[in-house]
């Protein structure tokens, strides 16, 4: 089963690929210092974050590209 807004972030953070999509949506999002107090939630809420700095549009692409992921 792949990736989706589900998922939680260390899930994620496992795939190369959608670490890659999540950096194009939020640029340095994947580097920040906090990150690790995140690991356990769901993409949902993560891309909701301050830091991840996404309009409700961007999400939605994000989303969908996340989806299209093998």
């Amino acid at each position: 089963m792949g990736l989706t807004m589900d998922s939680k972030l260390k899930e994620l953070m496992e795939n190369p690929e959608a670490v890659a999509l999540l950096e194009k949506y939020s640029p340095g999002f994947t580097e920040n210092p906090k990150l690790k107090l995140g690991m356990n939630f769901k993409l949902s809420k993560c891309v909701k974050f301050p830091q991840a700095n996404m309009t409700d549009e961007q999400i939605a692409e994000f989303e969908k590209e996340l989806l299209a992921l093998d």
